[in-house]
């Protein structure tokens, strides 16, 4: 989960003149006040300790990345527990198709070794593209 930074309020006063050319240009550099402020305090650290203000700014950038790595673990993880997607749903149906084309001629002697139980494995799992012997025998049973 993402930690949340709190952003202290700052309350302070200006220039009036200052500040209504301020709002009459701001179509021009679209800015707010937070943002002239903070670029404001930014160059003044890296003016006057410039060494420590890089090495906050990294320790502020590889905790982002953490959060990112941490955020795409965890949507790696709801992707793998969420139901198929059309690709997934358009690939079985093919699958599907091609399984019946194959073994639809032959499907009353297929049952019949299932019940004596010399069916051959692995020629299916092989011709069919089953992923393993269990997949096999549902799929017999359903047809």
């Amino acid at each position: 989960m993402r930690a949340r930074v709190t952003r202290p309020q700052v309350s302070t006063t200006i220039d009036p003149y200052l500040k209504a050319a301020f709002e009459a240009t701001r179509e021009i550099h679209q800015m707010d006040y937070n943002e002239v402020l903070e670029k404001g305090i930014k160059e003044i650290l890296m003016k006057v300790d410039t060494i420590s203000f890089l090495e906050q700014e990294v320790s502020r950038l590889d905790l982002q990345k953490n959060e990112k790595i941490q955020e795409i673990s965890r949507l790696k993880l709801l992707k793998e527990l969420l139901p198929p997607q059309d690709e997934d749903i358009k690939k079985e149906a093919e699958l599907e198709e091609y399984r019946k084309t194959k073994f639809m001629k032959e499907m009353n002697f297929l049952k019949r070794q299932l019940e004596r139980g010399d069916l051959n494995y692995a020629r299916l799992i092989d011709l069919g593209e089953f992923k393993n012997n269990q997949e096999v025998r549902d799929w017999i049973k359903k047809h």
